[in-house]
């Protein structure tokens, strides 16, 4: 080793000059004074001086200085030189990924003499003593981490150098499937799995549907990071699979023993189905015509229950609920036989299930008629319908009658459902009717159906009277109305005489007469008979008076005689 050192000199003298000066370093070495140093001592300057110690210790400088009478006189001071340590470098020769095998060198230098100890700690509680320097040492390493590996140098004199190596040493982790042993639909799964402190970043065991849709079922593990061999039971949920594949994954980030990033094993299984579903049909039914009503059951026992359909067997397929049970109705286009087929469908990739039966549609022609007064009056709306299944249809009427009146003729029908506007023809007294639909077949035969209806009653036929007397001639017009044209008689009568007499039959007036037998109120009856039974009349009261009679006398001619 080198230790430059500097001190400072200085010296002064009272009654003489400096002539000399020598400075003894302690180590056998001496220094005397130049000439020009000493001529500094003189002025009073001081005067600096260097000195290399190549050993470390404690050394005692004395500087004698002599005057110009040869006195002599000598200041001493202490030097303290201190050891330094060795310098310790360490290099990484190898490190084999997946093995935990490292080697490194170490290499140490010393300005000092004497020997040097070497020892190589591998940061894992173990060393290696006895190192020399530039020589490859090798260590194993048990578990996947970061080590501090350090080279340490101890000289002679106890001085330590230090030097670190920051280490990764990588152990392939094991991830082993043992054996998978299979009861029902119960796993017990043996596995041998240990990471060696390689802390993946997740670890899945799981159990995998071999088929579509491939659901993933994940079986917890009792520790992320490895127990070595255990058992781990679990139990497959009821789904319809027997094929399944058992696998053990770690995924690992940036770690030198995976280079794919992840490493597992599997292992393929095969179990029992689960219990299947079924399908019933409870009920099918034709309650009415082409109507059918079908009830029906649907198990959905692993709750993947993805799709029910009704195929009604005449090309018309519904989507229906997947509540179950559940009734549901279809109407038909025609009779005949069909096969009604219920299908479930499942999500777990359970095969479809279904259920068939036929139903036999032998439908009659059916009439309905109903009808109401569309207001006021004789005006009346007809609903009818009168069906066809076999297309025999033929024709029909509708017809309204009150009781004891006419049928009257409203107009035919056609097949199907219609609703016709009609007027039933005005009936004195009737206003309760019958509405009667009479439909015929040429295989069925003829069909029938009624309602009744109440309309309004027709407007009345009037008589009106007007006129008087004069004196004892009376003289009265007679009008009557023939709303429906149908009069058949007009006659009148005097109260007070007794027979009716009858008139022309007509609407417009006509005027009887009459010489009253004397002065008194005398009343007239007229009325109108009609073909339907209708009778229209009216009484019509007159004074009579019977007149004084009138004389005059005139004066014709007067003679004197």
């Amino acid at each position: 080793m080198q230790c430059l050192v500097t001190i400072s000199l200085t010296a002064h003298d009272e009654d003489g000059v400096i002539s000399a000066g020598v400075v003894q370093w302690g180590d056998a070495q001496e220094t005397a004074l130049s000439p020009a140093q000493i001529a500094s001592l003189i002025t009073g300057a001081s005067v600096p001086l260097d000195h290399i110690y190549t050993e470390p210790g404690d050394y005692t400088v004395l500087f004698t200085v002599t005057d110009d009478l040869g006195a002599t006189n000598t200041s001493g001071t202490l030097v303290h030189v201190e050891n330094e340590a060795p310098v310790v470098a360490l290099s990484l020769v190898s490190n084999t990924p997946g093995t935990g095998q490292v080697s490194v060198t170490p290499t140490v230098t010393d300005d000092g003499s004497g020997p040097i100890t070497l020892v190589i700690h591998w940061g894992d509680g173990t060393s290696t003593a006895g190192c020399v320097s530039g020589q490859a040492y090798a260590h194993t390493y048990s578990y996947t981490n970061h080590f501090m590996v350090t080279a340490e140098a101890t000289d002679a004199q106890g001085a330590t150098g230090i030097a670190w190596l920051d280490v990764y040493a990588t152990i392939t982790p094991i991830l082993d499937i043992q054996q998978v042993v299979v009861t029902g639909r119960h796993l017990d799964i043996t596995i041998n799995y240990n990471t060696f402190g390689a802390w993946p970043d997740w670890v899945e065991l799981a159990v995998t549907r071999a088929h579509a849709p491939f659901t993933k079922h994940y079986v917890p593990l009792n520790n992320p990071y490895g127990n070595g061999v255990e058992t781990i039971p679990f139990d497959v949920p009821n789904e319809w699979e027997d094929s399944y594949v058992v696998s053990l994954t770690a995924h690992f980030t940036d770690h030198p023993a995976v280079p794919g990033g992840a490493l597992s094993d599997t292992e393929a299984v095969t179990m029992t189905y689960p219990g299947g579903n079924t399908v019933t049909i409870d009920a099918l039914t034709n309650p009415y015509q082409f109507d059918a009503v079908l009830r029906y059951t649907v198990t959905n026992d692993r709750g993947t229950l993805a799709t029910v359909t009704v195929n009604w067997g005449d090309g018309q397929t519904d989507p229906v609920s997947l509540m179950s049970p559940n009734e549901v109705y279809h109407t038909y286009a025609a009779q005949g036989t069909y096969t009604v087929t219920v299908t479930a469908t499942y999500s777990d990739g359970e095969p479809a299930r279904s259920a068939s039966q036929t139903l036999a549609l032998n439908v009659e022609p059916e009439v309905y008629v109903n009808a109401a007064q569309q207001g006021y009056g004789r005006t009346v709306d007809i609903w009818y319908s009168a069906t066809d299944p076999d297309g025999d249809f033929i024709g029909g009427t509708l017809t309204a009658q009150a009781v004891g009146g006419v049928v009257h003729q409203l107009g035919t029908i056609t097949a199907g459902y219609q609703m016709v506007t009609v007027t039933i023809p005005d009936e004195w007294g009737k206003t309760d009717y019958t509405i009667t639909l009479v439909a015929d077949y040429t295989t069925n035969g003829r069909k029938t159906a009624q309602t009744t209806v109440v309309v309004s009653p027709p407007a009345s036929n009037y008589v009106y009277l007007y006129g008087g007397a004069y004196g004892l001639n009376a003289s009265v017009s007679i009008g009557v109305s023939d709303w429906r044209s149908n009069l058949t008689k007009v006659e009148y009568r005097w109260l007070d005489s007794g027979g009716w007499i009858t008139l022309a039959t007509q609407t417009a007036e006509q005027t009887v007469t009459r010489r009253m037998p004397a002065t008194g109120t005398y009343t007239l009856e007229a009325r109108a008979t009609y073909a339907d039974g209708e009778v229209a009349s009216m009484q019509y009261g007159l004074d009579a008076y019977n007149l004084l009679p009138s004389c005059w006398v005139t004066v014709v001619s007067i003679t004197r005689q």
